[in-house]
């Protein structure tokens, strides 16, 4: 099976399921321009030259947070593939990736395949992760399947358990009658997205059970247009369960159940 850009994750019968494309891992880099104390030494006063740096300092603490942000977004991308890579390979994921509770139990050895698949290539382009999950499957295949490529050789050395994914969102009430449980799990569904333009996924096991998404035009009573968050049963068409107004996805959102 393929996806928009040639690629999806594979996983053996019984395994989680979750599709991903290379698109979805792209990492853009919009780096910060760094601020300067912008005077003339040879002419400012104190006066200005303090007041020059009151917006120095504010500058500099935007720039700061704004650069963080970036290495923080790169690291979160660069985690959610390595495990979703790690996934669709017996061995190095102690049972998959349980989507419901957004955990994960990866081997000791994931980062060593990870960082051979990410040596000489870039994440800024989709032929690029194409490429990494080439040389994921390629070192796997290679040092930890035995000669048939049919089994894996790894002892069952794992790391603790730990998130999965660090930006889903999570539920901090019930909703619509409970039928959405106060600590449901919401799994953001493409790592490098944001705002309004991210979706997300409720899992029951590893069958998708709600989805989550902005929508520009949504009808309250047939009449009220509104931009909302929308929590809809999973599947093409499925129906509203709730919805919010609330500009970002947050804890404390006000949730309108849809009767």
């Amino acid at each position: 099976m393929s996806g928009v850009n040639g690629i999806f994750l594979k996983y053996k019968k019984g395994e989680s399921k979750m599709s991903i494309t290379a698109s979805n891992y792209v990492i853009s880099y919009n780096e910060p321009s760094a601020p300067r104390i912008n005077v003339n030494v040879q002419t400012v006063t104190n006066d200005e030259f303090e007041s020059a740096v009151t917006v120095y300092n504010e500058n500099a603490s935007a720039y700061v947070s704004t650069y963080r942000n970036v290495v923080s977004n790169k690291s979160y991308i660069e985690d959610r593939l390595k495990k979703d890579l790690c996934a669709e390979h017996e061995g190095l994921t102690n049972g998959g990736i349980d989507y419901e509770n957004n955990t994960v139990t990866v081997h000791q050895k994931a980062n060593e395949v990870y960082e051979y698949a990410v040596s000489g290539n870039s994440l800024t382009y989709s032929n690029g992760i194409v490429a990494i999950e080439s040389k994921f499957n390629e070192f796997y295949s290679k040092y930890y399947q035995d000669d048939s490529h049919t089994s894996c050789i790894l002892s069952a050395a794992y790391e603790a358990s730990e998130t999965y994914d660090s930006k889903a969102f999570v539920v901090d009430a019930d909703i619509a009658g409970g039928l959405v449980a106060s600590n449901s799990v919401f799994i953001l569904n493409a790592p490098n997205t944001a705002g309004i333009e991210c979706t997300y996924t409720n899992y029951s096991g590893s069958t998708p059970q709600y989805a989550l998404a902005h929508e520009d035009n949504y009808s309250v009573n047939e009449s009220t247009v509104v931009n909302a968050w929308v929590i809809r049963e999973a599947g093409e068409g499925g129906d509203a369960v709730a919805y919010s107004v609330d500009s970002a996805i947050d804890s404390g959102m006000t949730w309108v159940t849809v009767e």
